[in-house]
């Protein structure tokens, strides 16, 4: 929503189909539900999975929800629907996945809810799909909450692939496309000479401003 090269409705009507996104669609409850589902089955191979979010593994994964089973639960003494976890949608849409794209630290590489997540078990989205599927590609959006338009250029540069109409993408160490991160704000820095030079303020009341070390 926030590109600077793209449209939002454009972007979402003509150049890519969200068969579901909790915030752009207007589907909720069952028929959301049935969008995902009827997706994964018209279009398995060629639909790409995104994920926002370190996924939760632990105490019957039940953090993060979505949907509901066909099983029920009694949590306090009352039989209700039991909710369907989001990894459980993901052991469903993984396998029919052409590509699998994480997006923002926490999906890529676990971030702050792996840290101490004794109980949750979160987990980045590159290793829960490496066990259910090692050679399903995983493309990662580094970045919290990374550029609009680096995930819109990832999103676009992965369909062109799995549709044939340019090369695999070119990944650095940790999976995310080079172009966009292949230089960082410090190389451009007005003050980058200064750090290259080892002149350093010590002192934020001196006058003169700088000390060499």
């Amino acid at each position: 929503m926030n590109s600077d090269h793209f449209d939002p409705f454009d972007l979402c009507l003509d150049k890519i189909y969200f068969a579901y996104h909790p915030d752009l669609m207007t589907a909720t409850g069952w028929q959301a539900e049935e969008m995902m589902e009827d997706m994964e089955a018209e279009t398995r191979d060629h639909y790409i999975l995104v994920i926002e979010g370190a996924i939760p593994t632990g105490e019957g994964e039940d953090f993060c929800s979505f949907g509901l089973e066909q099983s029920s639960e009694e949590p306090v003494g009352r039989t209700v629907p039991k909710a369907r976890t989001i990894y459980s949608w993901l052991r469903e849409l993984v396998p029919g996945a052409a590509a699998v794209i994480a997006i923002g630290n926490c999906a890529s590489f676990g971030g702050i809810p792996s840290a101490n997540a004794e109980v949750t078990k979160a987990t980045a989205a590159q290793k829960v799909v490496a066990g259910m599927d090692e050679d399903k590609p995983v493309i990662c959006v580094a970045g919290c909450p990374p550029h609009p338009d680096w995930l819109i250029g990832t999103i676009m540069d992965v369909l062109l692939w799995v549709t044939g109409e340019k090369e695999p993408p070119d990944l650095d160490e940790r999976g995310c496309i080079k172009r966009f991160y292949q230089s960082t704000i410090h190389e451009s820095c007005e003050r980058k000479p200064r750090f290259d030079s080892k002149e350093f303020l010590l002192d934020w009341n001196d006058s003169d401003g700088i000390d060499d070390l």
